[in-house]
This record gives C-alpha cells, structure tokens and sequence, in this order.
C-alpha cells in the first residue's frame, strides 16, 4: 500500500490543534480500517472519520491511498 498526502492536506492537518494531529497521524497509519465510508456518488472516494475531523481520500484499485483534504465535518463537504 501506497499513502500520498496532497500539499493542500499537509496544510490543512497542521491548521489542526496539536492535541487533534497526533491522532490524525495514528487514523491516517491504520488505513483503510477505521470509520472508512464511501461517498455518495463518487466512484473511489471515500472519508475517514476522526472525532470532528473527516479525511477524504481516494483509494486506487491497486491500494493505493491519496488523502486530499483534512477539515471539520461542516466544512469539509463544501
């Protein structure tokens, strides 16, 4: 398995309050078991929930995982 994380992600996640990053950190390593959903809609997207936080990442068909947005639940589906 492969992980990418997009530069506009890497931005979002250090915004994030430092006590909130060390466990985005252990959700991102544990890929793709947790709260995985797919989204509606899309084809190989899917959003990993983190208490308040969702990650949204696409996974290949080869497990390949890229994280490409990192925000709170409200804001993150705009």
């Amino acid at each position: 398995m492969d992980l990418k994380i997009s530069k506009k992600a890497r931005k979002q996640l250090l915004k994030i309050d430092h006590r909130y990053q060390l466990k985005v950190f252990v959700a991102i390593e544990k890929l793709p078991s947790g709260n995985v959903v797919k989204l509606t809609g899309c084809v190989d997207k899917y959003r990993l929930r983190v208490g308040f936080l969702r990650i949204l990442f696409v996974m290949a068909k080869d497990d390949n995982i890229e994280i490409y947005r990192i925000e709170k639940r409200g804001d993150v589906y705009k």
